[in-house]
This record gives structure tokens, C-alpha cells and sequence, in this order.
């Protein structure tokens, strides 16, 4: 067993290289050097919040498309949410779709 590695959150400085990593696990197996990208093509929201008396009155639609909007102009290719119970009608009413190639393992605590 190797041991030499160091296993630590990522910091914004190492955006650039998760980027290529990201690029290159999404091209193994074709030949051919991937291009290096210049950022991600994918970002990830893990929540956003409307307090309860502001909910239904249009707010998170407007967050989520001021998102989608930012995403497209910055060349992104694709949004990743982690909705509640809550807010997946919100996600699915704005076209998410759950992903075909999605695993998940639930770890009881």
C-alpha cells in the first residue's frame, strides 16, 4: 500500500488541475490527448434557501434562473443540485432530470 499522498479538502488553487483530472476521467479509454480545459464544464448546487413566508412567491424560480443564466455565460455544460423534498418540484419544473448514470449509497448514522 502507497503512502504517500496527502488526502485534504480542495482549495480554489487547485480548481485548474481537478478541472483536467475531471477531463481526463471523462475521456479514458478514447485515444488521443484531451484537450487541457480552461474550467469546469459542470457546477454543483448544493442548496439555496427562501425563508418560509417569502416561499411561493416566486423567489427560488428567480435564484434558480439568475444560476442558469450565470452557468450558461460562463460556458458550462451542466447544473447538479441536491434538491430536498421541498425543492425538487422547483428543479423539476425548471427541466432536472435525474441522471441514468447516478449511484448512491445511503450510510445509516
Amino acid at each position: 500500500m502507497t503512502t504517500d499522498f496527502t488526502v485534504r479538502p480542495a482549495r480554489p488553487d487547485d480548481a485548474r488541475r481537478l478541472a483536467e483530472l475531471r477531463w481526463a476521467f471523462k475521456q479514458e479509454g478514447h485515444e488521443g490527448q484531451p484537450p487541457v480545459p480552461v474550467r469546469p464544464l459542470e457546477e454543483a448546487v448544493t442548496n439555496f434557501f427562501v425563508t418560509p413566508p417569502r416561499r411561493n412567491g416566486g423567489i427560488g424560480s428567480a435564484l434558480l434562473e439568475a444560476l442558469e443564466l450565470h452557468a450558461r455565460s460562463a460556458g458550462f455544460d451542466t447544473l447538479v443540485v441536491w434538491p430536498s423534498d421541498r425543492s425538487s418540484p422547483l428543479y423539476r419544473r425548471s427541466g432536472f432530470r435525474s441522471p441514468e448514470e447516478l449511484l448512491e449509497l445511503p450510510l445509516d448514522t
